[in-house]
């Protein structure tokens, strides 16, 4: 038995070898192959094309049927498989290695040797078994849980499986949790451990065990990647051969016939067309795939590279590193991890391989609540501000101090309310009235006012009060006063002065103060002074102006001693409305001498009221005009 003789086939199975080696997973062997757009050879088993050789998308059941192939590794063997019938139906299945019939290691040539096999063998058993009941480590994984597949329960010994939660921010924390018994049992979890603190101390310890050897493994990494970027390429140029070669032979085929025989040389044709067809599209997938693919490293990038890697503990943290290559870095120095949580602390006994074992002792992450409460120092503070502050102006002493709540944003008077209100603690008004404070309305009973009255009084500083909130409650110390206000003291310097007020004066004149005042601006009464706010203020005793005065007063100087009718007055005398007098008025038939204060016409009393023809004739006289000034305003 001999490898291959096509070197594309040979190149596509070793590339699966390699992928394998390097990825640990045949589901990342397929998808390795679809990214690079690569496909792997087949040949028929039966039919008209029986032997001949195509290329398919790699499968994952080829995938596993090479990997656990001997053959592959050049061992000779008989008796892996058995079948077996029942019911009817018979089934194939695969015998263990023990009972095979034959098997000689290294009796041909292999793509890969025994002892790789070997290992091949065990990684699949081990990716298989995390799949199991035992949850053994399997292929690693895109989740944060650095640890995964590698922990082992401190208290029963069991495998310990891997669940997250979220944060407040978004980002995922693995839990540790042994429930395999709790599952089976319907009982709590043995154990539930946060591996946010486990994974980091993990983390360090793989960091200062592998910080010597940094440089060289970039160095091999960097290596390798060119290697594999340099199979894909020769994979693909293979491909292109093969078509030529094919594009080839289907061409001589077809100069080879004889021209006459139109039904050969119609299918050779037909064949040679198909095949260059094949040839253009091998490539272009050749070139197109090269133009996608990586350029080399500079020599200025491989500095950069080993400038990196002298750092290993920046290389870890690089954002571009996924967790999958942390965790197979953990499990080259990591064998398992036991996990014991006691109280506040979290033991953590890692076996490396070759015996040795580091304990590792973290303390126990903090729940949410705990990492979120307000700690003890500011709670104290803020009972202390309570004694001569309300909740909003302690939130703005805090802000300016720079004390944040447990989720780090600024106190608010909410806030502040309900950390106190969880711990029991008295808030400022409860002080205050613990201390005899009354509120509003006991100050208002006790002075004998009204709420607004009281409230008035503080805001003008009459009384004192204290703000126990923001929307401006105040209580009031016991036993203050009933306050002087300005009001009071301003009636009682009045009364002293014997002067009177408009409201006053008018109770003694029988009028209303808005007639006081109009008979002031008429000089009908005088003033001997103003009151704080500008309000003229009257001596007593003055009489009150006649009908006659007043409408002399409302007068034009000129005409205060001559004797004028209003238009009401005249319409009473001529025995008409007073309307009709203003129309009489407009239409020039009775002349208005001036008008008063009030704007009202005055009129002389000896007129007459004109005649019906003498009204029909002014109307008519005043029409044409009425006419004419739309039309000049057109």
């Amino acid at each position: 038995m001999t490898l291959d003789p096509d070197s594309g086939v040979r190149a596509a199975v070793t590339r699966l070898f390699t992928t394998f080696e390097a990825t640990g997973s045949a589901t990342a062997v397929v998808r390795a192959f679809a990214a690079d757009k690569l496909t792997f050879p087949a040949r028929d088993h039966a039919g008209p094309r029986a032997g001949e050789l195509y290329w398919k998308p790699l499968r994952l059941d080829q995938v596993l049927f090479i990997l656990h192939n001997p053959r592959y590794a050049g061992a000779y063997c008989y008796g892996r498989r058995a079948h077996r019938s029942a019911d009817g139906k018979t089934c194939t299945i695969v015998k263990p290695r023990e009972q095979w019939t034959t098997l000689i290691p290294g009796a041909h040539d292999g793509y890969i040797t025994w002892a790789q096999f070997e290992a091949n063998q065990q990684r699949l058993a081990a990716n298989a078994a995390a799949r199991g009941g035992d949850r053994k480590a399997g292929p690693p994984r895109e989740g944060p849980a650095l640890l995964q597949g590698l922990v082992i329960c401190g208290k029963c010994g069991k495998r310990m499986t891997v669940s997250y939660h979220k944060q407040c921010d978004g980002s995922l924390v693995p839990d540790y949790m042994c429930q395999h018994d709790g599952i089976n049992t319907g009982t709590p979890p043995c154990q539930n451990i946060c591996g946010s603190g486990v994974d980091a101390a993990a983390a360090g310890l793989v960091l200062d065990a592998l910080t010597p050897l940094a440089i060289q493994a970039a160095l091999q990494v960097t290596a390798q990647l060119q290697a594999q970027a340099a199979e894909a390429d020769a994979l693909r140029a293979t491909h292109v051969q093969r078509a030529r070669h094919a594009a080839d032979a289907a061409r001589r085929r077809y100069l080879a016939v004889d021209p006459a025989n139109r039904l050969v040389a119609d299918a050779l044709e037909a064949d040679w067309n198909a095949r260059l067809r094949g040839l253009a599209d091998a490539e272009d997938d050749y070139q197109r795939a090269r133009e996608q693919a990586a350029a080399p490293l500079t020599d200025t990038q491989l500095a950069q590279v080993r400038a990196l890697a002298a750092d290993l503990p920046a290389l870890w943290r690089n954002p571009a590193t996924s967790m999958k290559d942390r965790k197979r870095l953990i499990r080259l120095l990591v064998t398992d991890v036991t996990l014991l949580k006691d109280g506040d602390t979290i033991t953590a006994h890692v076996r490396l391989p070759g015996g040795q074992d580091r304990t590792l002792t973290v303390p126990r992450p903090l729940t949410a609540w705990e990492a979120h409460t307000t700690p003890e120092a500011t709670v104290t503070l803020i009972s202390s501000l309570l004694d001569e502050h309300p909740f909003h102006e302690i939130a703005v002493i805090l802000g300016e101090r720079g004390i944040t709540g447990g989720w780090g944003r600024p106190y608010t008077a909410r806030s502040l309310a309900a950390v106190c209100r969880d711990r029991g603690i008295p808030d400022h008004g409860t002080r205050l009235r613990a201390a005899g404070y009354l509120t509003a309305a006991e100050t208002a009973a006790r002075l004998g006012t009204t709420i607004p009255t009281v409230n008035k009084w503080q805001r003008a500083g009459l009384i004192t009060g204290r703000r126990i909130d923001g929307r401006g409650t105040c209580l009031f110390p016991p036993g203050q006063p009933r306050p002087v206000t300005g009001t009071a003291r301003i009636a009682r310097d009045r009364a002293a002065a014997g002067l009177l007020s408009a409201r006053q004066l008018g109770v003694q004149l029988g009028a209303c103060a808005g007639t006081i005042s109009r008979w002031h601006q008429l000089g009908l009464i005088d003033a001997a002074g103003t009151d704080h706010r500008g309000h003229p203020l009257y001596r007593p005793g003055q009489p009150r102006p006649t009908r006659e005065q007043v409408a002399a007063a409302g007068r034009p100087a000129a005409c205060r001693d001559e004797e004028l009718l209003t238009g009401g007055q005249l319409a009473a005398r001529l025995g008409v409305v007073r309307s009709t007098v203003y129309k009489w008025h407009r239409l020039g038939l009775i002349d208005a001498v001036t008008t008063d204060n009030c704007g009202r016409h005055l009129y002389r009393p000896g007129q007459q009221a004109p005649r019906p023809w003498q009204v029909t004739a002014a109307r008519a006289a005043a029409a044409p005009r009425e006419h004419a000034k739309p039309q000049a305003s057109r």
